[in-house]
């Protein structure tokens, strides 16, 4: 797995881990911190879970 994904503000997006499932919770978890004016490492699922045995770090 690898890639990099960027998610703007109003939720545009460039880029990708080519993953859908992942792209999609990488996605919404970013919206919600940027929302929240904060930055940070989430933990997602290898396959798009938000917490799962094989995790992938997104940095926000």
């Amino acid at each position: 797995m690898g890639g990099s994904l960027f998610v703007r503000a109003d939720g545009s997006y460039a880029g990708g881990f080519g993953d859908t499932a992942l792209e999609a919770t990488a996605r919404v978890e970013a919206t919600v911190v940027l929302e929240t004016g904060r930055t940070g490492t989430i933990e997602i699922g290898a396959r798009g879970s938000r917490c799962g045995e094989h995790r992938e770090g997104v940095l926000v």
